[in-house]
C-alpha cells in the first residue's frame, strides 16, 4: 500500500508506504488491503490480517493483528470502530475492539455504513438506520431506511447537504434526505455497487 504524491512539476507518483511504516521481511506480504480509513491523527490500513497505522508526518507507527471475523471499520474523530461477526459493533480502544452497549444487534446482521453526527451515529445496516450514541444503539424512528431490507446495501455515501446514499449487491441506488427519508431509489442494472 501507498499513497499518491504530487512533484513540484505536477506529475503523480506512487510512494509505497510498507516501509513507512516499519514492514520488514515476510511482514511485507500484507496481503489484501480491504479498507483504508482516514482519521484526524493519521491513516488506518486494514489488510487481510492485521492492522496498521501510520500519523501523517510518520512518526508514529503502529500495528494490531486482525481475526477472521474482522468487517468493516469505520471513524469518527479520531475514535475507531469495526463491526466484528458474531460479536457486533465495537469501539477500537488500546488495541482491541470492545463491545459498544447495545452492540450485539450487529453480531450477525452486516453493516455496511456509519456516518458521523454531531454527538452520535448514524448506522446503516442490512435491516434499517440505527442511532448509536452514549446510552446506546436503537432503531431509528418511523422505520427508517427498512426498504433496505432485502436488498443487500454493501456501500454508504455521506453528501455534503446531509443526505446519504446507499449502494447495493443488486445495482439498486436509494438516496436519503438529512431527515432519513428516501428520496429517490434508482436501477443501475443487474452489477452490485461495491464504492461510491
Amino acid at each position: 500500500f501507498g499513497w499518491l504524491q504530487t512533484t513540484p512539476d505536477g506529475e503523480i507518483v506512487y510512494q509505497e508506504l510498507l516501509t513507512a511504516v516499519g514492514l520488514k521481511g515476510r511482514d511485507r506480504a500484507v496481503g489484501d488491503v480491504w479498507q483504508i480509513v482516514v482519521t484526524s491523527e493519521g491513516v488506518y490500513f486494514r489488510a487481510q490480517s492485521a492492522l496498521h497505522f501510520l500519523a501523517y508526518d510518520h512518526k508514529q507507527v503502529k500495528h494490531w493483528p486482525l481475526g477472521e471475523n474482522q468487517r468493516s471499520l469505520f471513524a469518527q474523530g479520531k475514535q475507531l470502530y469495526a463491526r466484528i461477526d458474531g460479536l457486533g459493533f465495537c469501539r477500537f480502544v488500546d488495541g482491541r475492539f470492545e463491545l459498544e452497549p447495545g452492540g450485539e444487534m450487529f453480531a450477525r446482521q452486516r453493516l455496511p455504513g456509519m456516518i458521523d453526527r454531531s454527538g452520535w451515529r448514524l448506522l446503516i445496516g442490512d435491516e434499517g438506520f440505527y442511532r448509536a450514541d452514549a446510552s446506546g444503539i436503537r432503531p431509528m424512528s418511523n422505520g427508517a431506511g427498512t426498504e433496505l431490507a432485502g436488498q443487500h446495501p454493501d456501500v454508504v455515501l455521506p453528501l455534503e447537504d446531509g443526505s446519504f446514499a446507499v449502494g447495493t449487491r443488486y445495482g439498486e441506488l436509494f438516496r436519503y434526505g438529512p431527515d432519513y427519508r428516501l428520496r429517490e431509489r434508482v436501477s443501475l442494472g443487474s452489477f452490485g455497487i461495491v464504492a461510491l
